[in-house]
């Protein structure tokens, strides 16, 4: 009686272990459901793209690009071919109450000696319009312009 205890332990313990959770690759950015809620919207779509921490932390590189005086600023008004936009940046710990970082995988590995600070290995950003309309839906006529700008803003940023 002991054996097969034993033996249905060893197995269910063994089966355990290799049950892996699949992870998203970010070759170059993704955009996913389910950010932030704003009023009007259940919630946003996000661009996330992986952190090049041997970069300066990203909200530094917002408040120089930008001209800003807070690098805590969690939102930006910015205009693009005079029409107004609001970029919405996700904190770490926003970051992992929407998306989780488990659910994604780092391609570049970094020296800890590289890195500069304590960076989260994803940036986030939603991106609505001055109606609150999320930009990042697929089905926003606002779409490509979002997905381009923040494409752009992503290379500025974690250019060589």
């Amino acid at each position: 009686m002991t054996r097969k205890i034993l033996i249905l332990v060893l197995f269910l313990i063994s089966v355990s272990c290799g049950i892996s959770r699949i992870r998203t690759e970010i070759p170059d950015f993704v955009v996913v459901p389910n950010g932030k809620g704003i009023l009007g919207i259940k919630t946003l779509n996000a661009f996330i793209f992986e952190n090049s921490l041997t970069n300066i932390p990203f909200q530094q590189f917002i408040t120089a690009k930008f001209k800003t005086n807070n690098h805590y600023e969690t939102e930006l008004w910015i205009t693009n071919d005079k029409q107004k936009f609001k970029l919405i940046f996700y904190t770490i710990d926003e970051f992992e109450k929407f998306f989780g970082s488990q659910n994604f995988t780092a391609l570049k590995q970094e020296n800890d000696s590289e890195k500069y600070g304590n960076q989260s290995k994803f940036i986030a950003i939603s991106f609505i319009n001055d109606l609150n309309e999320d930009c990042l839906n697929e089905n926003s006529l606002y779409f490509n312009i979002a997905k381009n700008y923040l494409k752009n803003l992503k290379n500025e940023y974690v250019k060589p």
